[in-house]
């Protein structure tokens, strides 16, 4: 693989350690600059053969516009395959939020729950979810619909508050979970490559049954009710946390490798 990785991500630790685990492998890489506003990248680069984006969403965009592959991985049927009805249509009550709605952003209030959660029904992450409750959210949505790639016909998921106990990240290859994190435990942020036997393998077992491409991640939580999957996102624009880097790369490079016993990371 020809990895190209932008550069202003270099404030999360994982994307520091993936160049400098690039550099000592002798792994082919770039790190560029994104432009705004589909102005491309630079310096613009001609990788030759397979490649792979790690960067915003608008990377994954430019690997599309060049025909970079794998590039990054949207969706086997595009970025749909992503969305919340999708992962619901497989998985049903598995899914943290089965009881929400998926409803356009001018109806998130037509439902009797406060506090509520509300997060984008697509994996454009157009906002972070969250809990809000109704006296606070007119100031929110200001701030929200602020932008230009967000209005009152967005969908958004809005649904009850779940507890959760615990959050993990898992990143998954072909159906096999290949690294993974927890991110926030007791509601507060917390990375931690120490997770609880019974949470692996329930992410390997629904890892096992399906995923919305051949590389994702996809987050679980532990809940007073038991494992749930919380959502699936695109790895390639996915934070990794303190999922273990070398792991990550060495699966990446043995997609499609007819020896993939010679990618020995270590």
């Amino acid at each position: 693989m020809h990895w190209i990785v932008q550069n202003n991500l270099f404030g999360e630790q994982a994307v520091e350690e993936l160049v400098t685990l690039l550099r000592r492998h002798g792994i082919r890489h770039d790190v560029v600059k994104l432009i705004p506003f589909g102005g491309g990248i630079e310096p613009d680069v001609e990788p030759e053969g397979p490649v792979v984006v790690i960067g915003a969403f608008g990377l994954s965009r430019h690997a599309q516009a060049r025909g970079w592959a794998p590039g990054s991985w949207m969706g086997r049927n595009g970025p749909v395959d992503f969305d919340f009805d999708a992962c619901c249509a497989v998985f049903g009550e598995q899914m943290l939020n089965h009881a929400a709605r998926v409803v356009p952003f001018r109806d998130a209030l037509e439902h009797d729950h406060d506090p509520f959660f509300i997060r984008p029904a697509s994996d454009g992450k157009a906002f972070a979810g969250t809990v809000l409750d109704r006296a606070g959210f007119a100031e929110w949505r200001d701030r929200i619909t602020a932008t230009d790639s967000f209005g009152p016909d967005t969908p958004v998921v809005v649904g009850p508050v779940r507890e959760i106990l615990s959050e993990t990240r898992f990143i998954v290859v072909d159906g096999k979970v290949v690294a993974g994190s927890v991110y926030r435990r007791d509601g507060r942020l917390h990375s931690d490559t120490a997770i609880e036997p019974h949470v692996l393998a329930y992410a390997r077992d629904r890892a096992q049954e399906w995923t919305p491409d051949r590389v994702c991640v996809m987050d679980i939580a532990d809940t007073p009710d038991g494992l749930r999957i919380i959502e699936f996102n695109n790895f390639n624009s996915a934070g990794w946390y303190g999922s273990d880097v070398s792991r990550i790369v060495q699966a990446i490079e043995a997609l499609d490798v007819p020896a993939p016993e010679e990618c020995t990371l270590r």
